[in-house]
């Protein structure tokens, strides 16, 4: 699917310049793109992934890609329009909240004369229910075009005018597409850490018992973020890293849901610290970027 000005159109997003038109259809092109690989990657497995990331890199012919996809993802064609139509939707529902952010409540309220419109101009446009400078910035092209075939306004001075300040926020909009997308992958990666670590604290309790392959049987003394003590039936203790593989293959415990989660938090807490980085990172940029978002959860 490529995103083109009728995309742009159904999202209230109107360009003069073809070259900023095509500059942000770009970087919509790439947004759509990741959720749609995102999408996909839930629905195949990663032996189907490497496979199909292989076509991708050998330019296999759409017809080819499109027969792979009808076997293993035959549910794509339904992806593909879904990661379309949000991309659309988060476009029309931050607008009037980025419009807002641009500038102050105070200018955005002000009439449309001291905007430098002529009165007659401003006169129509209040009977026509755009009466503060802000309502005529979030205005669609098409509706003002619309209202010009009907009665005497001057198009010739009202878009420039506008013009610098929908770019603007157009481009706001991409920004903080940019960072929505980067607040999400992190959010995830943090949240999914967090969660399997909670649930490691809540089985590997005090005298859990468990068996290691080389020191054999033993119990818990102590776990504390990833950090396993155990001492075993010969009186020694030993330390271990729940964070290592090579730490976590040797050990067995009881309870096969304790074997999985001890698992599944190894498997996640790959760059745990830089994980956790990213995402205090991110949030506080994402708080301050726009008032708006100051709205965001302290923690996932």
């Amino acid at each position: 699917m490529n995103l083109n000005r009728e995309w742009l159109a159904d999202a209230g997003v109107y360009f003069e310049q073809p070259a900023d038109e095509q500059a942000f259809l770009h970087l919509m092109q790439e947004q759509y793109e990741l959720r749609v690989g995102e999408s996909m990657c839930q629905e195949l497995s990663p032996e189907q992934e490497d496979e199909f990331e292989r076509m991708i890199d050998d330019k296999e012919d759409d017809v080819a890609i499109a027969a792979w996809l009808n076997r293993n993802c035959p549910d794509y064609r339904d992806l593909i329009t879904q990661a379309g139509e949000s991309l659309q939707e988060e476009l029309r529902s931050h607008r009037a909240e980025i419009g807002d952010s641009l500038w102050p409540e105070s200018a955005l309220n002000e009439t449309l004369e001291s905007f430098g419109l002529p009165a007659v101009d401003a006169c129509i446009l209040r009977e026509e229910g755009i009466r503060t400078v802000g309502e005529l910035l979030v205005t669609p092209m098409s509706r003002l075009g619309g209202i010009a075939r009907r009665r005497p306004i001057h198009m010739d001075i009202i878009l420039p005018m506008m013009r610098p300040f929908r770019l603007e926020r157009v481009r706001t909009v991409a920004r903080l597409l940019a960072e929505i997308t980067r607040y999400e992958e992190v959010r995830r990666d943090y949240s999914e850490l967090e969660e399997a670590k909670s649930l490691v604290d809540s089985l590997l309790e005090k005298g859990t018992p468990v068996r290691h392959e080389r020191y054999g049987p033993g119990k818990v003394v102590s776990q504390y973020d990833g950090r396993l003590t155990i001492r075993f039936r010969s009186g020694t203790s030993k330390y271990f890293s729940l964070h290592y593989k090579s730490s976590v293959d040797n050990l067995e415990f009881d309870s096969p849901e304790t074997n999985e989660a001890v698992r599944r938090y190894c498997q996640v807490s790959v760059g745990r610290h830089a994980k956790a980085s990213a995402w205090y990172d991110v949030k506080d940029r994402m708080g301050s970027y726009l008032p708006f978002l100051e709205k965001s959860p302290d923690s996932p």
